[in-house]
């Protein structure tokens, strides 16, 4: 049963429902920080997207491509004008129809309830459109409700035997290269990844290795590194941005993969010094657990 917010300015056009969703508010704001999931059930019934952009920050943009089942494109243009993590999210929509898009959670018995409200600029143009819109904003609903209902555990759950699959991906750079490419790496590099909710367990200059660096990764299982690795590194973001001063100084690249369990993955999270510094105990490449761990 949907259930409209308290009245306020606006409402006469806005379109404004909510839903009930049985899982905690983590698991459904889970649904909608990682956009990997957010792909799944954004837009109306019969239609998927695509990301180019996803920051998920205030200020951050959020550029994708609807796509229909007639094969139709619809390019979208969003920043978000507020993220608050478990509790609230504002779109601001910047090309086409202009509207800002409210989402706010908040626990309920048993669950969660999701309150939604899209409010457009122009009172005329909500009117013209005003059924599309709230049969769209249920159907996305539904959408959501359904991806949660079948994978409650949400993308950060060890696999099916309770670990996680650790990519450790092992660079040999070029003599000299070393410092640039870690700064590339903590600046830039790192907080994409993790804007795209990929699980960066550690990164740093390898132990023992003058031109060596390290960086480990986690997935729920290999699926879950392709769909990943294939949005992230397909995606504009990475392509215009921190890529050529990455894959400029990198001599050779190997990638070798092993199952963990969580506790054996936090076990690896000490933070690194940064390449050129005089390290602290314990900020060294960690020793990577037996496989079984």
């Amino acid at each position: 049963m949907n259930h409209p917010d308290t009245t306020a300015a606006g409402d006469d056009r806005s379109d404004i429902t909510s839903r009930f969703i049985p899982a905690p508010r983590a698991r459904v704001f889970d649904a909608i920080a990682d956009p990997m999931q957010l792909m799944r059930w954004w837009g109306p019934a019969g239609f998927h997207s695509r990301f180019d952009v996803f920051e998920p920050r205030p200020g951050g943009r959020w550029i994708f491509t609807m796509h229909n089942a007639e094969g139709q494109d619809f390019p979208n243009l969003s920043s978000f004008t507020a993220w608050e993590p478990g509790q609230r999210v504002v779109v601001r929509h910047l090309n086409g129809h202009l509207f800002d898009l409210t989402l706010r959670l908040e626990d309920e018995a048993g669950g969660t309830r999701v309150h939604w409200r899209q409010q457009f600029d122009r009172l005329a143009e909500y009117q013209r459109i005003a059924g599309f819109v709230r049969g769209a904003n249920e159907e996305n609903l539904d959408k959501l409700a359904a991806l949660v209902a079948a994978d409650p555990a949400g993308h950060r759950a060890p696999g099916p035997d309770g670990r996680r699959l650790v990519e450790v991906r092992s660079y040999r750079l070029k003599p000299g290269t070393l410092q640039d490419f870690d700064r590339v790496v903590r600046a830039q590099a790192v907080p994409m990844l993790r804007e795209w909710q990929t699980d960066v367990v550690w990164h740093g200059p390898t132990a023992g290795e003058a031109d060596g660096y390290t960086l480990l990764r986690s997935y729920r299982d290999l699926a879950d590194r392709q769909a990943r690795q294939d949005a992230f590194y397909g995606s504009p973001g990475w392509r215009q941005g921190p890529r050529e001063a990455m894959i400029g100084p990198i001599d050779t690249c190997l990638s070798s993969t092993l199952w963990l369990s969580p506790a054996a993955i936090d076990e690896l999270r000490t933070p690194a010094a940064p390449a050129g510094s005089t390290a602290p105990a314990g900020s060294a490449a960690p020793a990577t657990p037996a496989a079984g761990a």
